[in-house]
């Protein structure tokens, strides 16, 4: 299939820097590598994204064999209780290290 898939992404900036931005991403569709292609799209591809840019590569002290995606916050509706869970986690450290260099 080479129409493919219509997908929906929020974004929002929440903090840019000299060489990296900071976004909250909200895609209300599932399909595969949406957020990844959405970003790349925009002409701002993951850091560490081998398939949507060339690998950027950081210093080995900032954790440089990873992707730096990360779902903060989950919610879903439980499929045995029919309830919302939400399950919320804070960024990596090294989040804030790329973001300040």
């Amino acid at each position: 299939d080479t129409q493919g898939k219509s997908a929906i992404t929020d974004i929002v900036v929440v903090q840019r820097t000299h060489r990296h931005s900071l976004f909250l991403i909200k895609p209300h569709t599932g399909i595969t590598h949406q957020i990844r292609c959405h970003l790349a799209g925009l002409g701002f591809p993951i850091v560490g994204d081998q398939l949507y840019r060339h690998y950027c590569q950081l210093t080995k002290s900032k954790s440089s064999l990873r992707i730096f995606l990360h779902a903060s916050k989950i919610c879903f509706m439980h499929p045995e209780s029919h309830q919302k869970v939400t399950f919320s986690c804070p960024p990596p450290a090294v989040f804030n290290e790329i973001l300040i260099t």
